[in-house]
């Protein structure tokens, strides 16, 4: 049983990663083209966009409402935090075992293994996802992804302590400033819209 648990949840972090690479990258590739379009257009290079160009934006670079990139990365940690709770509650049993006919008490075990395998679950796919994240954006926002990054590396040490309170005080405070930069991400990108748009005038776009 602890074995299927395993591969089980092995497949669907492999398939999590999957997803979540395949949206990020492409919203990368968007973001990259998007920043050469702003490029040209403040050179007066271009006064067009292409229809495939807004399609892309629609689901890549709307943000929240993308129809593609929040779905699919959703999916993709959805599937990663799944899976690596198998993982870690796969070894449930044999630690009951491990209670029930040896001392632990001089151990860091807590005592309350499901809780303990949510709790690394969060955190792990938290880190993973960030991984992954701060990689595929490096190449275009490298200050966003360092900040991802860092939140990974933060995450092996805090893991190791198989502390339930740290695990807790880790992941409110990871996930509050997830959202607070995704807040900041969103605004600045809209204001830099809008300063572009000012400084291009107020033409409308055509399509090429």
């Amino acid at each position: 049983m602890a074995n299927t648990l395993q591969y089980v949840g092995g497949f669907l972090t492999l398939v999590g990663v999957a997803f979540l690479l395949y949206s990020e990258i492409n919203t990368v590739f968007f973001y990259r083209d998007k920043d050469a379009v702003k490029a040209a257009d403040l050179q007066g290079i271009h006064d067009c966009l292409s229809a495939r160009y807004l399609e892309r934006e629609l689901w890549w670079g709307k943000g929240l409402q993308s129809q593609w990139r929040v779905t699919l990365s959703g999916i993709g940690i959805a599937g990663i935090l799944l899976g690596t709770y198998l993982s870690f509650s796969s070894e449930c049993p044999m630690v009951a075992y491990l209670q029930a006919h040896y001392d632990m008490s001089q151990t860091t075990y807590s005592g309350n293994c499901p809780v303990l395998a949510i709790l690394l679950a969060i955190a792990n796919g938290i880190g993973l996802s960030c991984l992954l994240a701060g990689v595929s954006w490096s190449c275009t926002r490298l200050t966003y992804s360092l900040f991802l990054i860092f939140i990974s590396v933060t995450e092996d040490f805090v893991s190791s302590s198989d502390s339930p309170a740290i695990l807790i005080t880790w992941i409110l405070i990871v996930c509050a400033f997830l959202a607070g930069l995704w807040h900041y991400i969103e605004n600045s990108e809209s204001e830099s819209d809008e300063s572009n748009q000012g400084l291009l005038g107020s033409k409308p776009r055509e399509f090429c």
